[in-house]
């Protein structure tokens, strides 16, 4: 029910609901907690966040994704980077695509992009799309054109058939005055 209303737009209704519950689980601490990630309510995550910890419940995997869109959402970049550590360190979840993913995010919508390249580089599988996406997204907004020019060449070889990457590349161009590109 809290995940119902929460995916119709009635976050207050799940949250009430979510109150209403003499017992919470992980999955209905997860449900409330993604569906304030879902309708961009960042501080009500961090705080849900840390009130399932001193009700004794574990993050899982997706509890940190919750957590860490917030942080992207709200560009808190230190807080991203220690809630991915603790993720690891104390909570013994390992990251996924989707983590990994959300810390791209969060370092490039900061105008950390060599730091997200750096973290891609890292990464103990293959780089997805959507991280190359988010990076190349990240140097246009912040007027990196080598790293754009790389995302882009990555993006070609997993999407060879998506024309909206080397727009995004010309948007880079454009924006420093690289017209002949």
């Amino acid at each position: 029910l809290i995940d119902m209303y929460a995916k119709c737009g009635s976050i207050r209704e799940a949250y009430t609901v979510f109150q209403g519950m003499s017992e919470r689980n992980i999955v209905l601490w997860n449900a409330m907690i993604s569906g304030f990630a879902r309708h961009a309510c960042s501080l009500e995550v961090m705080i849900l966040f840390e009130k399932m910890q001193q009700m004794g419940m574990f993050p899982s995997e997706v509890t940190y994704v919750s957590v860490l869109t917030a942080c992207s959402h709200m560009g808190l970049v230190e807080s991203g980077k220690k809630y991915f550590n603790l993720m690891i360190a104390e909570h013994n979840v390992s990251p996924n695509v989707v983590h990994y993913s959300c810390m791209v995010d969060i370092l490039g919508r900061s105008g950390l992009i060599i730091e997200a390249y750096d973290l891609i580089q890292k990464i103990p599988f293959g780089a997805t799309a959507s991280m190359w996406g988010s990076l190349l997204a990240s140097c246009r907004i912040h007027g990196n054109i080598d790293l754009a020019e790389v995302a882009t060449k990555h993006l070609s070889e997993i999407e060879p058939n998506n024309a909206g990457n080397h727009i995004l590349l010309s948007n880079v161009y454009a924006a420093n005055n690289k017209w002949g590109e």
